[in-house]
């Protein structure tokens, strides 16, 4: 039986391939990203955008157990779906496949894996290049309603203390509860809530700020819903899903291996996800088993 909800709350969904560096990736000649386009024109990207942009990683020290950002600058090859609601970007040691329109993950990784064969035919390197980690990560925007409010639609473990007790009067300006796990030598999970206030019954901030796009010309449509504009609720939340699998010794670039290991990070990351939510918003969301 497959877990399902008719309005998921998910607003993106990303996976984050990154290998060894080409060369070749830094500045790629014209009539090269030419053949490049007309690829992705084929399995449906087909407006091309060059764009300076950041690479941000996330590494966990073990000796002082802490997380920190990377943060390095890169030049971007994009290309965009009709509709802007999804996008591939490749860079020197990336390939990031960004989408706002979701329907199962069978059929979101073979887009990306469609991407990915086209690739390899016109940028044979890239098959030659060392895997280096693969992440997948889920950003859905809980909202309550039906008069409900965050604390009925997530688990207590993940949200912020509550102060208005202790402190009679005050005013929420914001929370956020992260915490990372090692599931194995491999594979880290960050898990991540923040918390916003509700502005005159609607939202403001759907995005965590790290997946906000600078460059304005590269965003992604995103289909609200009705709750968002209208929630009695005082409070909503953004739900940060990031799972990563670290490939073990650089091996040989592998389509099976990136598949093989981004199809773990989904059964674990959804594992997660329905441990998180409670029953009021499945009941609202449309929750059923096909």
């Amino acid at each position: 039986m497959k877990k399902v909800l008719t309005d998921a709350p998910l607003v993106q969904a990303l996976i984050d391939l990154r290998f060894s560096e080409i060369p070749s990736l830094s500045s790629i000649p014209a009539d090269v990203i030419n053949k490049i386009h007309e690829a992705m024109i084929g399995v449906g990207f087909a407006e091309k955008i060059e764009s300076k942009g950041q690479s941000v990683s996330i590494r966990f020290d073990q000796a002082t157990q802490q997380a920190t950002q990377e943060i390095t600058p890169v030049n971007r090859y994009l290309f965009r779906a009709a509709g802007e609601r999804s996008i591939i970007e490749l860079s020197k040691s990336s390939l990031i496949y960004k989408s706002t329109e979701y329907g199962t993950f069978e059929d979101f990784y073979k887009k990306f894996d469609e991407v990915l064969s086209s690739l390899i035919e016109l940028v044979p390197t890239l098959n030659k290049s060392l895997l280096k980690r693969v992440g997948l990560r889920y950003i859905d925007v809980i909202v309550p309603d039906s008069g409900n409010t965050l604390e009925d639609f997530i688990s207590d473990g993940l949200l912020a203390p509550k102060l208005n007790e202790p402190i009679d009067g005050c005013k929420h300006i914001h929370g956020l509860t992260s915490k990372v796990v090692e599931v194995n030598q491999n594979k880290m999970l960050r898990v991540a809530l923040e918390e916003l206030p509700v502005e005159n019954r609607s939202i403001r901030k759907i995005l965590p700020d790290e997946l906000v796009e600078p460059d304005q010309n590269c965003g992604l449509v995103i289909k609200g819903q009705a709750a968002w504009a209208n929630t009695s609720s005082p409070t909503y939340g953004i739900l940060d899903i990031d799972h990563t699998f670290n490939f073990e010794a650089s091996p040989a670039f592998s389509i099976d291996s990136i598949r093989e290991a981004t199809n773990g990070l989904y059964n674990q990351s959804k594992d997660v996800f329905w441990s998180l939510i409670k029953q009021p918003a499945l009941d609202i969301w449309g929750y059923k088993e096909i």
